[in-house]
């Protein structure tokens, strides 16, 4: 493991009990937040990960799964809506103009 992967490692272990930390997550790492929880979860899955207990590491791949989760659910939200053709923001699957 690289000494990035021990300060992510080390980071998760800190902030995962209260929840958060995310906003510091971009300017330690230079990683949004999904990427970050997505190569975390990697480096939890390596089996020869031995600085972590099984439960410690269960936890954490948990912490994870959720935060992925989260910020894919968040994603999709976003995608949902685009700009039609006058610019307003509107439903993605709204009616082609030629329906109208």
């Amino acid at each position: 493991m690289s000494n990035v992967d021990y300060a992510m490692l080390a980071f998760v272990k800190k902030w995962s009990p209260y929840g958060s930390g995310d906003e510091y997550i971009l300017p330690e790492f230079g990683l949004p937040p999904l990427v970050f929880y997505r190569r975390l979860s990697r480096i939890l899955e390596k089996k020869f990960l031995q600085e972590l207990d099984m439960q410690t590491r269960n936890q954490l791949r948990e912490f994870c799964a959720v935060k992925i989760a989260g910020y894919e659910q968040t994603m999709i939200k976003k995608s949902m809506f685009v700009r039609n053709r006058r610019g307003d923001v509107g439903a993605a699957f709204a009616r082609p103009d030629h329906q109208r």
